[in-house]
Order: C-alpha cells, then structure tokens, then sequence
C-alpha cells in the first residue's frame, strides 16, 4: 500500500509536544519551571518574616501564587514557540511538507523532498495513536507523523494507521 499526505507545522508541533509530556525529563523540566520560582519566594517571604518585613513578604507569597496559576498555561505555548522557531530556523524543509508512506508486509518506507527513511517492521519501537494523529516511532524519538487532516480522505488515513498498527501488534507478538 502506498500513500500521500501532507505534514503541517501543527502536526510537528503536536508530535514535540507529546513527547515532551511523555518523557520523564519533560515532566522533570516542567515540575522545575513550575515549582522553582515559588518555593525561592516561599523561603525569601519566611526570610522576610523573620525580618520582621510583612510588605516584601507578601509581595513574595504573592509572585509565588501568580506564577503556580498562570505557568501551566504558558508552558506549553512556550514549548510550541520554541518548535516553531527551530523549524524556522531549519526552512521546514524534510520536517513539514508532502510525504509518501509505502507499507509492505515487511518495510516502511517513508520518502519526502529531503530523506527517504526504510525500516522493517521489526525495527518499529511502536505505533501510537493520540487524537487526530499516529505515530510510528521508527528510532527513539524519530517518528513518522500520520496526521488525519494531512490525507485527502479519513478512509486513507485509517487504512494507514490500521495497517501500522496491525504491524506493530505482529511485531510485538512475535
């Protein structure tokens, strides 16, 4: 079976960031970005306290609030942001763009205007399916991108994603 779609910005994007909250070091990094700053305003404002300096104390418990309620909103944008200039920076090309999938019973053939990638089904660390998109993971965090939006039809992409992930399931039944 071969087939052709298209992967958008969004798509790349949508794959960095489920990484990220997949990895244990992007939920570390988060926990860091999240809870770094209030715990250094919680011991300053205890430290302020002591002082017996109630303004700058509050001030700080205060900052601390803030950041814990507006961070989890910012995070993730600022991940996108950061993917989004990456691609720039590269012009998208091989990583956005038209695509050729050529599944056969034993390889993966995935072709752009930049690379041509074979990997036997063996070799598939898996097949993940999350909202509109399926991912095979052909090499840690090398994956192929199947976006639904990206196929001319929901049937096409279905067919390719089914196929994917019926070979994913022999593999892990062999």
């Amino acid at each position: 079976m071969q087939v052709r779609y298209r992967v958008a910005l969004s798509d790349f994007i949508a794959l960095n960031l489920y990484l990220n909250k997949k990895s244990g070091v992007g939920r570390s990094r988060y926990l860091i970005a999240w809870l770094g700053l209030p715990l250094l305003c919680s011991a300053g404002a205890v430290r302020a306290l002591q002082l017996d300096r109630e303004g700058p104390a509050f001030f700080m418990v205060g900052v601390a609030v803030l950041w814990l309620i507006v961070t989890p909103y910012g995070y993730r944008d600022a991940l996108a942001r950061n993917v989004r200039t990456f691609v720039k920076k590269l012009g998208g090309r091989g990583i956005i763009g038209e695509r050729a999938l050529v599944f056969t019973e034993e390889l993966l053939v995935a072709i752009s205007e930049t690379f041509r990638t074979e990997v036997r089904w063996e070799n598939v660390q898996g097949v993940e399916v999350v909202g509109e998109h399926t991912y095979i993971f052909i090499a840690g965090i090398s994956a192929v991108i199947l976006p639904r939006c990206g196929f001319d039809s929901d049937e096409e992409y279905e067919a390719a994603r089914d196929f994917a992930l019926r070979k994913a399931g022999d593999r892990q039944r062999d």
